[in-house]
């Protein structure tokens, strides 16, 4: 199939991808790559291959952008199967155990997955993309070096059982950044001492964007081909719409692009935001072209200064 790159090379800001099951997060960029070309691509969370659901992507100038969000919570639903232990937390790895008759009851499931709400520390699977040494710890697991990882912190901000059909129960799980799944269903299975792995895992949410609004690989050439690209694209700006913002005057993006001071004199409108606050540059026709901090308050920039005030974190131009 003939695709027309013409109009979607130009775009920059958000989409909200489906990635689907079978595939690494990397391979679905290098398949955007071949749909959206000549233009950089990132996204804001890996999923499993075996999991599918919400991946966040960001084009062009917006790759700049993401360590201003890749702290959004995640939501997912996720189907446990109790009984079953293996060394990747999962269905896909190593059965090190099953039990033929599970012993436990539902209150039993209830308080084990209540004991899991809030601020946790969770042992991530040794089959991860986590880094120790420069190496993966997967590809430690694969070459059967054994690496404990180091325990981190997370927020389970909500953790609800949808439904129990034993040995299969089901959760919706709302979390912070960093999260693994595949660990909530080990120590679920731990708890109740019979042993629980992931069987299905779909990302429903991330940030204020979820799977409704999600597109299918197939979906994205297709509105590519279409011109339509356009339509589905987030801009940046509504992307940092939580950020305070300032416009600056016209004829500013040379020296917002130089790195220089921003004064009072140079903007136009001004929200409010305290001193140390992260803020959104923009120009009157509400682009971002920049990310940064006043170590001054919104109220303050009209008092005369003569210091250093505007300290840039991201110039996007």
């Amino acid at each position: 199939m003939d695709i027309n790159y013409l109009n979607c090379v130009r775009y920059e800001g958000g989409l909200v991808v489906n990635k689907p099951t079978g595939i690494t997060s990397h391979d679905t960029l290098d398949k955007l790559r071949k749909i959206i070309s000549n233009i950089s691509i990132g996204h804001t969370g890996t999923l499993d291959p075996q999991a599918n659901g919400v991946l966040f992507v960001l084009l062009g100038k917006a790759t700049k952008i993401l360590s201003f969000i890749e702290h959004w919570d995640k939501e997912y639903r996720a189907k446990l199967k109790l009984g079953v232990r293996t060394d990747t937390y999962d269905l896909e790895g190593k059965i090190l155990e099953a039990v033929e008759e599970i012993q436990v009851t539902e209150s039993e499931i209830k308080e084990s997955v209540g004991n899991l709400v809030g601020e946790i520390s969770q042992t991530p699977p040794v089959y991860s993309a986590i880094k120790y040494k420069g190496k993966k710890l997967y590809e430690y697991a694969r070459a059967g070096v054994e690496v404990k990882p180091e325990k981190r912190k997370v927020t389970i901000k909500n953790l609800e059982i949808t439904g129990i059909n034993l040995p299969y129960i089901e959760l919706k799980i709302n979390c912070s950044k960093g999260t693994y799944i595949r660990s909530i269903a080990n120590d679920i299975g731990e708890k109740l001492g019979c042993g629980a792995v992931l069987a299905t895992l779909v990302r429903t949410k991330v940030g204020p964007y979820n799977l409704e609004q999600a597109l299918t690989l197939e979906k994205v050439e297709e509105i590519c081909n279409q011109n339509k690209i356009s339509d589905y694209i987030i801009p940046i700006s509504e992307i940092l719409k939580d950020l305070p913002g300032i416009v600056v005057e016209e004829g500013c993006e040379k020296r917002i692009k130089n790195g220089m001071e921003l004064k009072r004199e140079n903007l136009n409108s001004v929200g409010n935001f305290k001193s140390g606050e992260t803020v959104k540059v923009m120009n009157t026709k509400e682009e971002v072209l920049a990310v940064g901090r006043f170590l001054i308050s919104s109220a303050e920039l009209d008092q005369t200064n003569t210091g250093k005030n505007f300290q840039y974190l991201r110039v996007l131009i």
